[in-house]
Parts: structure tokens; C-alpha cells; sequence
């Protein structure tokens, strides 16, 4: 079997069957306009920039908020990790040991 030829592949490719000519003019035009048409304008990269910007405002915003409560709930934990160790040597220890260590008020 022979290789087809460029014109028949424009023509395969086109899928109309006409000619090889015009359809290979038909993807020249498609090409310059979807060329000419590709970019953005400087009004929408403004545009899309000042939106990512806005944003960008608004998270930087809330960040000190979230970083309070992530330093409360820190705090919270470390402090319940505490409460929970002497509780434990607590339950642990002799009963009499406990008493006597206990300060006793005057």
C-alpha cells in the first residue's frame, strides 16, 4: 500500500472530500484567526489581576484571626495534657502518700 499523499491527508482530514486547494486554504484562515484571536487584552490581565489581588487581600486578612485560635487551641491542648498527667500520677500514687504530701492549712 502506498503512502497517501499530502493533499489526499488535507483532504482525509478535512473529511468533506473537496478539493485539496481550498481545503488547505480553509485551515490557513482558521489558523490566522485563532492566532490573531489567542491573546489576552490588558484589560482582562488587569482585570484577572486585580480579582487574584482582591482575593489575596481578604486571605491575608483572616490570617492573624486563624493564627489566634490555632494559638488558643495549642494552648488548650498543652494545658489538658498537663491537667491529664498529674491526674494520672495522682491515681497512681498510694493513698497515704497523697496525704501526707498534701500541704495542710493553718
Amino acid at each position: 500500500m502506498s503512502k497517501p499523499s499530502p493533499a489526499n491527508r488535507l483532504t482525509e482530514i478535512d473529511g468533506q472530500g473537496g478539493n485539496a486547494a481550498a481545503s488547505c486554504g480553509r485551515f490557513a484562515r482558521l489558523r490566522k484567526h485563532w492566532q490573531a484571536g489567542s491573546a489576552f487584552s490588558l484589560v482582562e490581565v488587569v482585570l484577572a489581576i486585580g480579582i487574584v489581588s482582591f482575593a489575596f487581600v481578604g486571605l491575608f486578612g483572616l490570617l492573624p484571626a486563624g493564627l489566634n485560635v490555632f494559638r488558643q487551641a495549642i494552648d488548650n491542648s498543652v494545658g489538658s495534657q498537663i491537667v491529664q498527667r498529674l491526674v494520672n500520677e495522682a491515681q497512681q500514687t498510694d493513698f497515704p502518700a497523697l496525704i501526707t504530701a498534701a500541704p495542710t492549712k493553718r
